[in-house]
Parts: C-alpha cells; structure tokens; sequence
C-alpha cells in the first residue's frame, strides 16, 4: 500500500523504511514465517493455534509483476475505504506501553522487519484469512469466510475489483 496516505501513530512505523514509497504487508505463524527455510515439521507446527507476526517490507517503487515471485493485482478502493484498511492493519501490530509496534526481528527480503503481531495464526485462521478480512474491511467484495489458500482470494479480486485507472 502506498505510504503517502498514512498518517497518525504510523510515523512510529514508518521512520523504520526511510524512502519507502510503499509498504508491502504479510501476516503469519511467527515461528514458521520467520525460519529462512522451515521444515515440514515446522508447518505442521504451525496448523496448531500460536502466535503471529506482521512482515512489513519496503518498496521504493510501485509494486509491479513478479516481485518476489508474487502476482500483483491493482485494486480500486475509496479513500474511506483506505482508512479502515490502514486501522485494521495497524491494530495488526502488538504495541510497546509506548504504542509503538514490538520489533521482533529482521525480515528474509532487504529492509524487511517483522513485528510482533496481535491474533492467533491457526489452520483455519491463516495469512490468507487474514489478508482476505484487510480487504473485506477496505471495502472491496471480499469474504474471509473458508479462505485458507492464497488462489481463494484470488479468485475473489480477479475480474471484480478491478479499477478503470492506474493503482
């Protein structure tokens, strides 16, 4: 999402992605989400109930195809609709008494940080459920109802979010 747009308790964030044009968010099973390279053991732990965390990363440019071997979709949303996503992703973070977002390590890609998370990461609550709810709650036509795979809000967005200009 873009950063420009963010404002209130988000300069606390911020000033840790200095030149960032956009951050780029992920939620996950804190102990698998932050192995370089997790084991099958590691995702099976990870199906039980346990703590989560917010990867935020920067982006210096417009997200474009491909980055990081993701597929990219631009997506039409009311400024109102920003709003709530911004306060749905920031109540995301666990907060120091200072309501600042707990570091709670180095990120995998360059720049990336992990912060300690609210929520509970589970086998029928995943990073998908989660990012399906971020968009439901921007106002997009989107359930997080039975979405547990990426392709399950995907198949959501395509066709029907859509925006007529440039993201």
């Amino acid at each position: 999402m873009p950063i420009d747009p963010l404002n209130g308790p988000w300069h606390t964030l911020l000033r840790n992605f200095p030149g960032a044009t956009y951050l780029w968010f992920g939620w996950g099973e804190r102990d698998y989400y932050m192995t370089a390279e997790p084991t099958v053991g590691d995702a099976l732990r990870a199906l039980l109930p346990g703590p989560a965390v917010v990867l935020v990363t920067p982006l210096f440019q417009p997200p474009r195809e491909g980055w990081l071997g993701q597929r990219v979709l631009a997506l039409g949303m009311t400024s109102a609709g920003f709003t709530r996503l911004a306060d749905y992703l920031w109540s995301a973070f666990a907060k120091s008494p200072r309501r600042e977002p707990i570091i709670a390590g180095t990120g995998l890609s360059s720049g990336s940080v992990f912060y300690a998370a609210t929520g509970t990461y589970s086998a029928t609550y995943t990073c998908n459920t989660w990012t399906a709810q971020a968009l439901q709650v921007g106002g997009l036509r989107v359930t997080p109802n039975g979405v547990v795979l990426p392709d399950q809000v995907i198949e959501q967005l395509e066709g029907v979010n859509r925006p007529a200009g440039p993201p």
